[in-house]
């Protein structure tokens, strides 16, 4: 049996084992659904010095999840410097981050279809663009085409702890479970976008 194959028949006896209560069913880390699986040229079995990364969650009926490259700070000085402001980014080290929704959802107010996302951004001192773009399977920013947006938006820049590797997390979880905020968090900067299911 693969490693992997292992860990999700663990993970799975283990939400068996766990009661779920109606706030918990509503609102929990999801890692064992077939929609979640490694991208074609994402290999778990194969180091990086940037790591692979997943991140999920369940809103509502809908399934959120990032994949993504987590690079290191390694003493270097990232945003307007090896990351110029006004330049886009990836989101993240190595293939371009993505975002996947199995509902369609809000993002900011604005419809977003369900399906997956290569997620973007442009990084700027006092807000950051935000991307997603229906080509999914891009290395870095390299492919990037405008034409294929499905929505931009701007959130504010925020001043943040220090954190050495890249993340990617979820904040300010909505108690019903139908809203939850995507953080993206690297050196000293943190910026944040809400997803909601209609």
């Amino acid at each position: 049996m693969k490693k992997r194959d292992l860990y999700l028949a663990v993970c799975l006896i283990l939400l068996a084992w766990a009661p779920l209560t109606p706030e918990t069913a509503r609102a929990q880390l999801v890692y064992d659904d077939p929609v979640f699986e490694w991208k074609d040229n994402r290999d778990p079995e194969a180091p990086r010095p940037s790591p692979n990364a997943f991140v999920g969650l369940q809103i509502g009926s809908t399934r959120v999840m990032i994949a993504y490259g987590s690079p290191g700070v390694k003493g270097r000085e990232i945003f307007g410097s090896l990351l110029p402001y006004g330049v886009l980014w990836r989101a993240g080290a190595n293939e371009a981050t993505t975002i996947t929704f199995t509902g369609d959802v809000l993002i900011e107010g604005h419809d977003v279809p369900a399906g997956t996302y290569s997620l973007f951004t442009i990084p700027d001192e006092q807000e950051w663009t935000i991307i997603f773009n229906k080509e999914n399977n891009q290395w870095g920013a390299f492919s990037y085409k405008e034409k294929e947006n499905v929505l931009r938006i701007t959130v504010p820049a925020q001043e943040a702890p220090f954190r050495e590797n890249l993340a990617f997390g979820f904040e300010q979880v909505d108690p019903d479970g139908f809203s939850a905020s995507v953080v993206l968090n690297w050196e000293k900067t943190r910026v944040v976008f809400k997803v909601e299911e209609p």
